[in-house]
């Protein structure tokens, strides 16, 4: 997003909100969203194609129990919409849980997400259809994306030939569109805040960001840590952890298993996922005329592994 359309939105919540047109700051502008703090409150804008029915749907449902124990709480459980036409989303404002920081409570992580996936679906306790998630579509708009640029000639090719033979090799299982559980639909740490507390010493987290929340495969809200674990992005002690308290708590994603073993399940959404952040990385590269980052250049080698082991003959693999 350009300055100027920044400019122009911030400058129109200013004036619906009735707040002075010199103070806030913007948290982040990215081309699908805005964040906008006004003392305690945050403004999202949300992207373009976001659709206010489908967000109030979202935002009505996080605000019932159990949802509103995992979810930050929205001041306003109804979208708002500006002259522009963007749909936008009142919050209050919460410490968001940076990567940067010394000790992640995986632990607790896995919690939430296995407290999210086990709420029952009740078909017919809503006055609105049930949201779906987002997650399956997620990375195909990632791939689209990254298709519409030109990559003959360019420094970037190699890289980009890797996710092209990813993509046409890529395979899901039909499970994976099953829609028999609640997800978040794009889970990772910066999905995560820390709700205000009385005492500072407990860490209350909250999920956030509900575009892409709705009934889906649990699966889904494991393989994006799934990828950087496969990555060597995510240290082998939090991948456990996070999946150990997951499963204790009684996370869903693998109990449908029959013959099947964990890495089965779970596998070919790594695969997506890893697919996914690289396409993500590459495109971030190449409209910024630079190289591949070490994290963005750790996920197309993830690929090309996973390309080697996909073109390993299956006699070969019994023999490895």
């Amino acid at each position: 997003m350009n300055s100027n359309s920044c400019a122009e939105l911030i400058t129109e919540v200013r004036h619906h909100y009735s707040w002075p047109q010199n103070q806030g700051e913007v948290l982040s502008a990215r081309s699908e969203r805005t964040l906008f703090r006004f003392d305690d409150e945050v403004i999202k804008i949300h992207a373009r194609e976001t659709l206010a029915e489908e967000l109030d749907a979202r935002l009505e449902l996080i605000s019932r129990s159990p949802w509103n124990q995992i979810f930050l709480q929205p001041i306003k459980s109804q979208s708002q919409t500006l002259r522009q036409g963007r749909i936008m989303s009142q919050w209050p404002f919460a410490e968001a849980l940076t990567i940067s920081e010394d000790e992640i409570p995986w632990h607790k992580c896995g919690k939430l997400l296995a407290e999210l996936h086990q709420i029952p679906i009740a078909v017919n306790n809503f006055p609105f259809s049930l949201p779906i998630a987002t997650a399956a579509k997620r990375w195909q708009k990632s791939i689209a994306e990254l298709k519409s640029l030109n990559f003959i000639d360019h420094r970037l090719k190699a890289p980009w030939l890797i996710v092209e033979e990813m993509t046409a090799k890529l395979t899901l299982p039909k499970i994976y569109s099953a829609r028999t559980h609640w997800i978040h639909g794009d889970w990772h740490l910066g999905q995560l805040v820390r709700e205000k507390s009385e005492q500072k010493s407990e860490m209350n987290l909250k999920l956030i960001d509900i575009e892409d929340m709705g009934l889906g495969h649990p699966v889904w809200d494991l393989a994006r840590p799934g990828a950087f674990y496969a990555a060597g992005l995510l240290d082998p002690e939090d991948w456990s952890s996070f999946l150990n308290s997951y499963l204790t708590a009684g996370g869903p994603a693998f109990q449908a298993r029959r013959n099947e073993t964990f890495w089965e399940i779970l596998g070919p959404a790594v695969e997506v996922l890893s697919l996914q952040c690289a396409a993500v990385g590459l495109r971030k590269a190449y409209l910024e005329e630079r190289s591949l980052g070490d994290d963005e250049q750790a996920f197309i080698e993830t690929c090309a592994r996973i390309l080697r082991w996909k073109n390993t003959t299956q006699q070969d693999k019994e023999f490895l």
